[in-house]
């Protein structure tokens, strides 16, 4: 009785997906399924004002306006934005390890170490960033005093 039961069940099923037309796409746009495993998000364009490791290393060989050094300097300042956040994440990532008995014992003992010393040295490297950044502000200045004379 219950295998009548299933089989009848399952043909109900298939019968309806079967009789169901699919949307035409020549009048309306398909649903997308966003719970989909393989579905992904159109990437976002960068903007203009996004520069990339490239063409700050471009920019950098040859700065000589103002306009080219605060670009540079602003570069580095949406770096060391990117890089504190980061490492905020990988200090709050340590201390919930820490806290959690459960993750306790399901990894590595050194595990909050690590992200720690993770922590470090992304702050460590906007650091860096940001004394690249006023350096690059202060030639801004520079170039702009000597655009005047």
């Amino acid at each position: 009785m219950k295998t009548l039961l299933a089989l009848g069940l399952f043909a109900s099923i298939g019968l309806t997906v079967w009789a169901a037309e699919p949307v035409s796409q020549k009048n309306a746009a398909a649903p997308k399924n966003l719970a989909s495993p393989t579905y992904r998000a159109p990437a976002q364009a960068a903007t203009s004002q996004e520069l990339t490791k490239r063409e700050v290393k471009k920019l950098i060989r040859a700065a000589r306006t103002r306009a080219d050094h605060l670009a540079i300097a602003g570069y580095y300042r949406t770096e060391t934005v990117k890089l504190n956040a980061q490492a905020l994440a990988f200090g709050a990532a340590a201390d919930d390890y820490r806290a959690n008995r459960l993750a306790k014992n399901m990894m590595a003992l050194t595990a909050p170490a690590r992200f720690e010393y993770s922590a470090t040295l992304l702050r460590e490297e906007a650091q860096r960033n940001r004394a690249l950044a006023a350096s690059h502000e202060e030639m801004a200045r520079n170039a702009a005093v000597q655009a005047t004379r």
